[in-house]
């Protein structure tokens, strides 16, 4: 009790003073993301269960409307396809994607929106719309945008080398052989790979 006093009581001239709490930056981006997708389930709820939505809609920039492979899919969300299966299987499950034969490699997957998947995208993706409109009404354009850049930074930085150009900003190799291997993926056969359909 009495230490909880004395940091209450006003400094007095020439007493150093603590500076002021600061959240870190971790926390802050965690909180950030929960506030978001709180926002974005509210104006989805009439069309989709929150579950549904947080599990799924992470993978949605991954998957092109024309299909994607799912070794391609893999690369692009940084992950190996032992790990991508079980959340494809999600996503068939819920019926917002189906599983077919590769016409030019039949030995591997295409992983193709349904109607449902289509439909589950487009609402989502005007749901995050509205969430960037009304944040953009809340701090300012020009502090969305600082935050935009910032963020872009941070998150494309040690993304693994297949992230498409159009989605991440170009960045400096690095010349650390440790923080590139950390970027490889080791790729199962073939054969494991037919366990998603």
């Amino acid at each position: 009790m009495k230490q909880a006093n004395q940091a209450e009581r006003p400094a007095e001239d020439g007493e150093p003073t603590a500076p002021p709490y600061k959240p870190g930056i971790g926390r802050l981006l965690l909180l950030a993301r929960e506030m978001f997708f709180q926002r974005v389930e509210r104006a989805t709820a009439q069309n989709f269960d929150a579950q549904t939505l947080r599990v799924c809609s992470p993978m949605l920039p991954f998957i092109d409307v024309g299909g994607t492979r799912s070794v391609e899919l893999a690369r692009r969300m940084g992950v190996t396809k032992q790990a991508v299966g079980p959340k494809i299987n999600t996503l068939v499950d819920r019926g917002l994607v189906e599983c077919t034969s590769d016409p030019v490699d039949r030995r591997s997957y295409l992983i193709n929106f349904t109607p449902t998947g289509l439909k589950f995208k487009a609402d989502v993706l005007a749901a995050v719309r509205d969430v960037e409109k009304d944040l953009e009404r809340e701090i300012g354009a020009d502090a969305l945008a600082t935050m935009r850049d910032a963020l872009t930074h941070l998150a494309y930085t040690e993304l693994p080398e297949s992230v498409p150009a159009k989605v991440a900003p170009a960045r400096k190799r690095s010349t650390n052989p440790a923080a590139r291997a950390t970027r490889r993926v080791a790729m199962p056969t073939r054969a494991q790979d037919r366990k998603i359909a």
